[in-house]
């Protein structure tokens, strides 16, 4: 194992510290849900493999520079690590797609915090910096199952075209299409893929939202934008019993960043595959979280 920078230097911070241990824990619970065979062990070996990767980011950003901005990503580890062990001892009353929906915000968390951590890693320990965020990426794409969040958009009803708008699994599909294709530059992956993708996240938004059991007006929250507050009031009528608030608040902060800023790319902005694999890999993820955390028959049926 090559020198890890956050071995020079210990517990000079408590939030780093706190999401090192947790990272700890959800890579050997992962491995212990693994070994339980059947569907646990994609499920442990994702979360096994998305903790070590991202620790592993993590370990090469010196510990004498203080980290900012980690509560998103504890908060939504803490959430993961707990769904992995009710899955892993089969407590009663856990639900199905508890550990899907902890594990898609854990996992936008960690590909955003990842950003920030690589700019801070010294030159000498970038090449094992992007190795680890290689290898975690690798998991991203393992995790983004086109075919999950299509059968998840059928059971919404999102096969179907509403308000004379093209129907939400039309455009997921179409983005998807679009990646068989090379980059050239007669090819352009904002338009043809990354914006079609945001767009049927749009569309999914709004068809939940307008089918919500109560049609009523969108809370005003201080500080949270349209966007947000459709997500949680989506949320908010439609989730499952597991769904805390912290989920939502989490899906709805990954939604404003995903449109804001992976869905939205400028017009000279150049994308590359690998950048539009992993910005589709992450929507995919964002949609299979927040609908497996939804409940269907919870639908308006007119």
């Amino acid at each position: 194992m090559g020198h890890r920078a956050s071995d020079d230097k210990a517990g000079g911070d408590p939030a780093r510290d706190e999401l090192e241990h947790i990272l700890d824990d959800a890579e050997r619970v992962g491995k212990d849900l693994a070994e339980q065979g059947r569907t646990r062990t994609e499920k442990g070996t994702v979360m096994s493999d998305l903790a070590s990767t991202f620790r592993a980011v993590l370990d090469q950003v010196p510990q004498s520079v203080t980290l900012t901005g980690l509560e998103d990503p504890i908060e939504d580890w803490r959430a993961y690590l707990e769904a992995g062990r009710k899955e892993r001892d089969r407590m009663a009353g856990h639900e199905y797609g508890a550990i899907t929906s902890a594990s898609g915000t854990a996992t936008l968390s960690s590909a955003h915090s990842m950003m920030t951590f690589v700019c801070l890693v010294p030159q000498s320990a970038r090449p094992l910096a992007e190795e680890a965020v290689q290898s975690f990426n690798a998991v991203l794409a393992r995790t983004a199952s086109k075919e999950k969040v299509v059968e998840l958009m059928k059971a919404f009803g999102l096969d179907k075209s509403h308000h004379g708008r093209i129907s939400a699994i039309r455009q997921f599909i179409t983005a998807y299409d679009a990646l068989q294709r090379p980059v050239s530059g007669d090819f352009d992956p904002a338009s043809t893929s990354i914006i079609p993708m945001r767009e049927a996240i749009e569309t999914t938004i709004d068809h939940l939202l307008d089918l919500r059991p109560t049609r009523s007006n969108l809370v005003a929250a201080e500080g949270q934008n349209k966007d947000w507050r459709k997500v949680a009031a989506i949320a908010d009528q439609l989730r499952k019993d597991f769904v805390t608030p912290e989920q939502i608040q989490s899906w709805a902060r990954d939604w404003c960043f995903l449109k804001r800023s992976t869905l939205s790319p400028s017009k000279t902005e150049p994308i590359n595959r690998s950048t539009w694999e992993r910005r589709i890999n992450e929507a995919t993820i964002f949609l299979a979280s927040l609908m497996s955390g939804l409940d269907p028959a919870k639908l308006r049926r007119d």
